[in-house]
């Protein structure tokens, strides 16, 4: 199996329209990210791992 490391992140961001989503960017090249959209059981996973924080309203 080949495996190479990734430069990536995970944010919570507000969209023009106001609306809250999580994705993860991945660095692809210097000058381009992919932006990975996640669905709320993919953010409850990372959150369970600690990876994204839990929301001020949702009681750290």
């Amino acid at each position: 199996m080949n495996s190479k490391d990734i430069v990536a992140r995970v944010e919570t961001r507000t969209s023009k329209k106001g609306n809250t989503y999580t994705a993860i960017f991945i660095k692809i090249t210097p000058t381009y990210e992919k932006v990975c959209f996640l669905n709320a059981s993919e953010i409850e996973l990372l959150k369970s791992q600690g990876i994204v924080p839990k929301l001020a309203s949702e009681g750290k």
